[in-house]
């Protein structure tokens, strides 16, 4: 399966994850996703300690497994890093793929509902390729 403009809408991009569709969103995630691009892109209404505090603990989410805290690296998150110098650098958290795609799945907005589809639809195409692929075979 291939996806169109990864590298457009990967980690380090600048472009503003409220502003993305969920497709572009999620194909441009990679290995772990940031807890506040992930907030900005859902349009969570919350304020993003209230919002996301709670989902850790009510997903049993476990840091060093699930997440991780570390420090942010672009400008979308909230503000920018201005040197490598700690008290200028924004904290964030690094969700695993698969717990961001749960957050992203439960949230119960328009986002939300937007997430799911795209998920549904990524199985069936992967569903699909793996009929074809069986049937070739025989």
């Amino acid at each position: 399966m291939t996806f169109d403009n990864d590298e457009k809408y990967g980690a380090g991009t600048d472009l503003d994850p409220g502003e993305l569709t969920a497709k572009e969103f999620w194909r441009g995630q990679h290995g772990e996703v940031s807890a506040k691009k992930l907030w900005k892109f859902l349009h969570v209404k919350k304020d993003f300690a209230q919002w996301l505090t709670p989902l850790l603990h009510e997903l049993d989410a476990q840091e060093g497994v699930d997440y991780r805290i570390g420090r942010s690296q672009d400008t979308t998150s909230g503000g920018a890093i201005h040197d490598t110098n700690l008290r200028s650098a924004r904290i964030d958290i690094f969700l695993t793929l698969d717990l961001a795609k749960e957050i992203g799945i439960l949230e119960c907005n328009t986002r939300g509902r937007e997430t799911r589809r795209y998920f549904i639809g990524a199985h069936e195409e992967y569903l699909k390729l793996n009929r074809d692929s069986l049937s070739q075979m025989n």
